[in-house]
């Protein structure tokens, strides 16, 4: 069956008409996640503070420097460690809750469809259908909050403390962000349309397994279980080959961009040295563009993630979209009246 080709628009309407009543519980944690992730910027600043402080501490020095340090860097995880706990638990449990209203929605919908709509595909497709696309409200909502909040958040404060410092150096730094998530990003295309076609085989399988045990009277009766297994086979077959695809180009995916990001790496730690030799830099500078660097490399690895999560999951949206757009013919009341209790005559 094609996979419906809904727009990046018409699933973004779905999931805040679906999340609509909780708007208030989903914005209050999008809050909490942003205080979360940039206090979590201190980390690196905070090293690289520490390196400056005994790189010209001299015996007899005041360590009230020291003390300020550390005492904001204890104050930071706190702040983190409880934001990031209650930012988690108001998103995710107010996104489930949102999931359930929609399957409920999805089958309360179904069941009013005309009997030669459910006769086109079996139950267990449009089982896993419901619970798939019902599903992407979690994986959006968790989507937002752990990985796009911390990307727009990390990218947007290390670049500018870089720049604070060294403008030329902040500009090859978003350069070079750009250049990665380019090439993790066309390196995962091929991933993604790979398993979003083993979702669709994984969806026939299951249904065919469902109605097996679901008509397993008529299934022995008629003897039909070889051939329902062999046919079982031949799909996972296909199946097998297409995660096998998958699998190839995810760990391409990885693996590429690993080796151009420590190279690229490498070569800043250089160039920093060489500025440190010149008397440009400080080592406390190539402690915190290193901290800085590797909260970068993690955030774009981490939206090129993102990226990919974003499209399965609008496979899975666009299905159950698909199923909610199917208009509803004879169990439609608009425009019509309802046949009368006590009628004796037509």
């Amino acid at each position: 069956m094609e996979t419906p080709n809904y727009s990046t628009g018409k699933v973004l309407s779905f999931l805040f008409s679906s999340t609509r009543p909780y708007w208030g519980a989903l914005g209050f944690a999008t809050f909490l996640s942003v205080v979360a992730n940039a206090v979590w910027l201190y980390n690196a600043y905070a090293f690289s503070e520490l390196v400056r402080f005994f790189t010209n501490y001299a015996q007899g020095d005041s360590i009230k420097p020291l003390y300020t340090v550390l005492i904001i860097w204890a104050l930071v995880a706190l702040t983190r460690g409880i934001t990031s706990y209650f930012e988690t638990y108001i998103a995710i449990s107010t996104a489930e809750i949102a999931s359930l209203d929609t399957e409920e929605k999805a089958v309360r919908h179904i069941a009013k469809l005309d009997i030669h709509w459910h006769e086109k595909e079996n139950s267990g497709n449009k089982i896993k259908k419901i619970q798939r696309g019902s599903y992407t409200i979690v994986n959006f909502v968790r989507m937002w909050n752990h990985a796009g909040i911390d990307v727009i958040v990390s990218i947007t404060g290390a670049i500018f403390i870089i720049m604070k410092i060294d403008t030329m150096l902040g500009i090859f730094l978003m350069l070079y962000q750009i250049s990665y998530f380019s090439l993790s990003h066309s390196l995962r295309r091929p991933g993604v349309k790979a398993m979003s076609e083993a979702n669709d085989h994984d969806e026939k399988i299951s249904g065919l397994y469902y109605e097996v045990i679901g008509n397993i009277r008529t299934v022995k009766v008629l003897g039909l279980t070889d051939y329902v297994l062999a046919n079982i086979r031949n799909k996972a077959t296909a199946l097998i080959e297409t995660v096998k695809r998958r699998m190839k180009w995810f760990q391409a995916s990885g693996k590429i961009p690993f080796t151009y990001d420590r190279f690229i790496y490498v070569a800043f730690m250089g160039y920093i040295s060489f500025g440190i030799i010149n008397g440009k830099y400080d080592v406390a500078f190539l402690v915190l563009f290193s901290g800085y660097f590797a909260l970068v490399s993690a955030t774009v690895g981490q939206l090129t993630q993102v990226i990919q999560d974003f499209t399965a999951a609008k496979v899975n949206a666009g299905r159950l979209i698909e199923m909610l757009d199917e208009k509803v013919a004879i169990d439609d009341t608009t425009g019509k009246q309802e046949f009368p209790q006590d009628w004796q005559t037509l």
